[in-house]
């Protein structure tokens, strides 16, 4: 064997251990990205879970609120039926004259058109 052939065998082998380490290298980012992307879409979905949670509980802040009033409609109710002026109740709940006249009208207003019957024609 002449050294320049061996010189030769020497480079290419060298040469092949480098790019099998290349090789190597890009088969373990390629495992980092497709972990990375399982880890993405795991954050998506629970993401979504989320933000349709969000929606829900928002959706429902309006029948929270609602229930609010009529909580207060009848704390209002019962101390009109008690027999405490509209500046008492306004006193007692901690809100304005005006407000405990408007629920009041509300409540009336809304009883009469329960109570109303039809008369068949």
């Amino acid at each position: 064997m002449k050294l320049g052939e061996t010189m030769f065998e020497y480079i290419a082998t060298i040469s092949i251990i480098v790019a099998i380490i290349s090789i190597v290298s890009l088969i373990t980012k390629l495992e980092e990205v497709r972990s990375l992307k399982k880890q993405l879409i795991y954050m998506n979905n629970r993401y979504e879970r989320l933000r349709k949670q969000l929606e829900y509980y928002l959706s429902n802040e309006s029948l929270i609120n609602r229930s609010r009033e009529e909580n207060l409609d009848m704390k209002i109710l019962e101390l009109h039926l008690k027999g405490y002026s509209y500046g008492a109740i306004a006193k007692e709940l901690g809100i304005s004259k005006a407000t405990v006249y408007r629920r009041l009208k509300k409540i009336r207003e809304g009883s009469e058109k329960k109570i109303r019957i039809k008369t068949p024609s």
